[in-house]
């Protein structure tokens, strides 16, 4: 069992399930940004993946009354959010694991849109009105949205500073000194600083 696990995982990184459209362009550290979305949102749907089955009762009271099978669907939902939380890891199969999540999250919205409008359901899971409603409702758009990033293959590209230096065209260097009299005289004995400062004199060019 072990051993079809490690296979399965190298065969989905391999160059036989490549699953990535074509590549995009993206800032360096915006990639690096990504990345770590992809680990942080890869470990959160295949944690809350395995509590659909550790604990399935904690997600029955969200189950809206009109839908059948309340105990399957919610194997079946953790089920696709382990897998798909796996395959966001791979670079190949991360295209379809971004869409994969995308359509898992608008089938269970119903689910949240049921605790948002439902009292009882706040009270049993000991969730407040306000957190239902104006925190997880809008936070599944910000999953959508992560998943659709995820989805697309981007390609890391560090951005490059061209520093145009001017061109000195006959350039004279003149030594003059500066006196810099921030300090008082005193009579007697010369205060004052003198510093020796190259000016350049360029022409410019016509």
């Amino acid at each position: 069992m072990k051993n079809s696990i490690v296979n399965l995982f190298v065969f989905m990184n391999s160059k036989y399930f490549n699953m990535s459209p074509k590549s995009h362009d993206i800032n360096l550290y915006l990639y690096y940004f990504k990345i770590i979305t992809i680990a942080i949102m890869s470990a959160f749907y295949i944690q809350i993946g395995i509590k659909h089955f550790t604990d399935p009762n904690w997600f029955m009271p969200i189950m809206p009354p009109f839908f059948p099978f309340h105990i399957e669907l919610i194997y079946v939902s953790g089920g696709f959010e382990i897998l798909f939380g796996l395959m966001l890891i791979f670079e190949r199969t991360r295209f379809i694991a971004g869409w994969g999540l995308i359509l898992l999250l608008i089938a269970v919205y119903p689910a949240n849109l049921y605790l948002a409008f439902n009292t009882d359901v706040q009270k049993e899971m000991n969730i407040s009105s306000f957190l239902a409603s104006w925190i997880r409702l809008p936070l599944q758009f910000v999953f959508i949205a992560l998943a659709y990033w995820h989805s697309i293959n981007h390609k890391p590209v560090r951005t490059k500073r061209s520093y145009n230096k001017p061109s000195i065209k006959g350039g004279n260097k003149n030594t003059e000194k500066v006196v810099l009299s921030w300090i008082p005289e005193v009579p007697g004995y010369q205060a004052q600083n003198e510093v020796a400062v190259e000016l350049e004199e360029v022409e410019a060019d016509k």
